[in-house]
């Protein structure tokens, strides 16, 4: 039997503070039937008032599930909120400071040494390599680039029914042939092309951005939304190495994944086979398998260094 009297408290105190309390309008319903239907019911009643005691018991049922499900949402911020704070303590031992040992110290440092030439201890990308700018290699990418736009403009003014036309393009953008059942629809945009490569079956619709110089690799019938951006290239974060290098890291995309509009995937990112990736997700780390990932939020990784006094712009 519930115990009426510690639920009439407890409504009261609902209503008292609206739905403030625990912003939820079911449970305040509920409270609020609660008083003016039943009132204070001697304890021994609860449960003999037709229709009334098995709704309010069906209400509280839901609101408990909201409150759960809340629950649940800031246990995951916390494990985020976690992780960057690992983040900043291997940045601090990166730096040269002592740092007590911590757990995933190891998985954060992994595979993460420093390209030549950087003073930066520590990548916050995994597989992330180095593109030194002002260089012949740099050019070489420089002029693929001012291709692949001119190419990827003549693509976008293509007749849409003009599929011959579409592939032949597709094939100069990516460097070869692609596969008979890859469908891209226009407009497409891709800054270099060679980095990318398709399975069988995949779909990718309107307004989709690829930044491939880094490589970006996707499995049998991936569907990918429009919107979506593969980006696998950047700058260092540091403002003293920013305009020095381009950084790039490869982007995996496995079988059967679908990737929701406007979701944006970071370089290094690896995607299970199966899973699903909420629309306007900004997706930083990898994607288990068979996992449906939603939202976007942000957490503070480090902090940066005051620039030098010879950084062009910030005298």
């Amino acid at each position: 039997m519930t115990d009426t009297a510690a639920l009439h408290v407890e409504a009261q105190a609902l209503v008292a503070f609206d739905t403030e309390r625990y912003e939820d309008s079911v449970t305040y319903g509920a409270a609020r039937r609660y008083l003016d239907d039943v009132g204070a019911v001697p304890t021994g009643a609860w449960g003999t008032l037709p229709g009334v005691s098995d709704r309010l018991a069906r209400d509280w049922q839901t609101s408990l599930g909201y409150r759960i499900d809340e629950a649940l949402d800031a246990k995951a911020e916390m494990e985020r909120m976690a992780d960057g704070l690992l983040q900043i303590a291997t940045d601090y031992a990166g730096a040269g400071n002592r740092t007590p040992p911590s757990r995933g110290s190891d998985r954060l440092t992994r595979g993460h040494d420093a390209a030549p030439g950087s003073s930066c201890q520590h990548q916050l990308v995994r597989n992330e390599q180095r593109l030194r700018t002002r260089t012949p290699e740099s050019r070489a990418f420089a002029e693929r680039v001012q291709l692949v736009m001119e190419l990827t403009s003549r693509l976008n003014m293509l007749p849409f029914d003009d599929l011959g036309g579409r592939r032949a393009v597709l094939g100069e953008i990516f460097g070869g042939p692609v596969p008979d059942s890859l469908s891209i629809l226009p407009p497409f945009y891709c800054d270099y092309g060679l980095g990318a490569s398709f399975g069988e079956r995949v779909f990718i619709n309107q307004g989709c951005f690829f930044l491939d110089y880094g490589g970006i690799t996707i499995g049998d019938r991936v569907l990918i939304g429009p919107r979506v951006t593969l980006s696998t290239s950047g700058h260092p974060v540091e403002l003293d190495e920013r305009y020095d290098f381009i950084t790039h890291a490869p982007i995996v995309i496995e079988d059967d994944v679908w990737i929701g509009a406007a979701a944006t995937i970071t370089p290094g990112v690896t995607i299970g086979r199966g899973s699903v990736v909420g629309a306007g997700a900004v997706v930083a780390k990898d994607v288990p398998p068979l996992s449906v990932v939603t939202a976007t939020s942000i957490v503070e990784r480090k902090r940066l260094k005051p620039p030098r006094d010879d950084v062009p712009g910030h005298r």
